[in-house]
């Protein structure tokens, strides 16, 4: 056994037979059930991620914008490379 095998079978544990498998498999709507619901949750954070960019995105062009000088500039560009 290869240390690779060892350590995936430490991690993983051992193969499952095929009579084992089977007992293991879901039905369509359980994994419709599952699924979606990270979907959803996903779905739910994109709005935010994109008006965090933006609103960092509008602080940097109005900083620009004005001249606010180099502090300010640089402190703009500091918070843009945050996110």
């Amino acid at each position: 056994m290869s240390a690779s095998e060892t350590v995936r079978r430490v991690l993983f544990g051992r193969a499952l037979t095929a009579e084992e498998a089977s007992s293991e498999r879901i039905t369509p709507v359980e994994g419709l059930s599952a699924l979606s619901l990270d979907a959803l949750t996903s779905v739910a954070y994109g709005p935010e991620a994109i008006l965090l960019v933006l609103a960092g995105a509008g602080e940097v062009t109005r900083v620009v914008s004005h001249g606010g000088g180099g502090q300010r500039a640089a402190r703009a560009q500091g918070i843009l490379s945050r996110m």
